[in-house]
């Protein structure tokens, strides 16, 4: 039996707060397992495709940079099988050097999700982030 429209909104809503959380905390194998198997991020148009290869991706960032991802404005769209869904999330990312108190980057974005629901529950299958105008 398929979740109710309001229990899949909280659960992925959820997941796309919780990408942030683990992106922040640099906790790779966290942020991947938001995804299925096969999922894609499509980060500005460079695709990063399988769970695997995301939690390289994270691990191998830069860690000379902190950031800080402040997410808001959810939005929601149950598809009619009850088991894929598409959102939209918008993010502000803050970023600055390790050591130094004061933020040298503000990027405005928006992610673009499609999820789907496995027997692990829901998961990112396509998550993509584009840059936004901050009062677009």
């Amino acid at each position: 039996m398929s979740p109710s429209p309001a229990e899949a909104h909280q659960s992925c809503e959820a997941i796309a707060h919780a990408y942030g959380v683990h992106a922040d905390n640099w906790d790779a194998e966290a942020l991947a397992d938001l995804f299925t198997e096969d999922g894609v991020f499509d980060r500005l148009g460079t695709q990063i495709a399988g769970r695997q290869t995301i939690s390289e991706f994270i691990r191998n960032r830069p860690k000379d940079w902190w950031q800080r991802h402040q997410t808001r404005n959810f939005t929601f769209e149950l598809g009619e099988d009850g088991k894929t869904a598409k959102g939209t999330l918008d993010l502000v990312l803050e970023r600055g050097k390790v050591g130094e108190n004061e933020v040298s980057q503000t990027l405005h974005c928006r992610y673009h999700d499609q999820f789907v629901l496995t027997d692990q529950g829901w998961k990112f299958k396509i998550r993509t982030v584009v840059m936004k105008e901050p009062d677009a």
